[in-house]
């Protein structure tokens, strides 16, 4: 098998890109990473390299990863600051890394494709062996796997893969027909205070609507590029990561994986949602508003997202990273893992006994947290 590093998805192409990577997984869409790097998104300049693994034996590619050399630690959400820091200290440079990953997108999801009649651990190996090759030669000092779903301990038991959790927050479908179905498996306290804060919504006068990918408008999609820029400005004091292009070409480019969900006052959009989904989960990942109204992000981030996945019959909702209120509002605390290569192998061992004190705190916390989930039976 060889394995390649390629600039761009483009050059891969949309049929070999397809012919590896079969799932309906919305975020490893040739058009998804097609349209991250058209739009400027991801680009040199922005500090996402591209550089795609592309594996094969003969003249077929028979693997597929995502993969970015990083400049900086900006748009992951797996936090590596004192990872660099530490670098520094020892006179080392940390950047640049190569990542495996999604960009801005902190979504658990398969990171490596492989065809049927490949064996996957063998592949890895293989590019494993092609990553470690640029890490001696410096073109990059480590490698991480960021929210990867398939198990890699047994793989990485015979390579120095160092795993680390995190914890996220994801509401999970118990077979609700209705959302009343999901509010009557609440506790009466926690019942009451979902519904006051939808009932809020419909006294601001706001006109809620859910907007399939094919039936959204440029105009929409400007607006909710308007929204996304504000709520990160507010946040961060930076504008954020993605171009106002992807906003106006993702409904077009991927028209049967997106949901926009709006918020009206009169004829006026006045904040908006952004939905992934596919035919197993919803994914929310952005929104804004033009101004505060009283519980409007609930409604448009979780409780329309928890109505649309009932309705579809979906398994989940996966709203983003981050978020301990979302607890009381029915999100389960769930493990995210992701693996890393450290370059440095003075530092691996350190590194590798901070994570597992890190994996242990996490555990005791997850196990706290569940204890203030809604549910009347909080087994269920």
């Amino acid at each position: 098998m060889e394995v390649r590093f390629v600039e761009s998805i483009e050059k891969i192409g949309k049929e070999v890109w397809n012919s590896v990577v079969d799932t309906d997984y919305p975020f490893i869409q040739y058009e998804f990473l097609h349209l991250l790097e058209s739009s400027g998104s991801v680009c040199s300049d922005s500090g996402w390299e591209t550089c795609h693994i592309v594996v094969e034996s003969g003249k077929k590619v028979v693997a597929l990863a995502p993969c970015y050399i990083k400049h900086h630690g900006f748009g992951e959400y797996v936090f590596d600051y004192q990872w660099a820091r530490a670098y520094q200290q020892l006179g080392f440079t940390y950047y640049p890394k190569l990542v495996t990953a999604i960009p801005f997108t902190p979504a658990t999801g398969k990171r490596i494709y492989c065809c049927s009649e490949v064996n996957r651990a063998e592949v890895f190996n293989y590019i494993f062996e092609a990553v470690n090759k640029e890490i001696k030669l410096e073109r990059f000092h480590s490698w991480h796997l960021l929210f990867e779903s398939q198990p890699l301990e047994k793989i990485s038991d015979r390579l120095p893969l160092l795993k680390r959790t995190g914890i996220q927050y994801h509401w999970f479908n118990k077979g609700y027909n209705s959302f009343d179905d999901f509010l009557n498996d609440c506790r009466k306290k926690n019942r009451k205070n979902i519904k006051r804060e939808r009932k809020k919504v419909v006294e601001q006068n706001l006109k809620i609507r859910r907007i399939h990918g094919h039936d959204v408008t440029e105009e929409m999609a400007s607006k909710l590029f308007d929204f996304y820029r504000l709520t990160y400005l507010k946040r961060s004091g930076h504008l954020g990561y993605l171009k106002k292009e992807f906003f106006t070409q993702l409904y077009s480019d991927l028209p049967g994986n997106t949901l926009l969900v709006a918020a009206e006052r009169g004829k006026k959009l006045v904040a908006a949602s952004l939905f992934f989904h596919d035919s197993d989960s919803l994914y929310g990942r952005y929104w804004g508003a033009l101004e505060e109204y009283d519980s409007l992000h609930f409604e448009l981030c979780y409780y329309q997202g928890i109505e649309f996945a009932i309705k579809n019959k979906l398994k989940k909702l996966d709203a983003g990273a981050q978020g301990e209120h979302k607890i009381s509002r029915g999100f389960k605390p769930v493990m995210t893992s992701s693996f890393h290569h450290i370059g440095l192998e003075c530092l691996q061992a350190p590194i590798a006994k901070f994570l597992r004190e890190e994996n242990r705190y996490l555990k005791a916390m997850s196990s706290q947290l569940e204890s203030r989930l809604p549910f009347k039976n909080e087994n269920k």
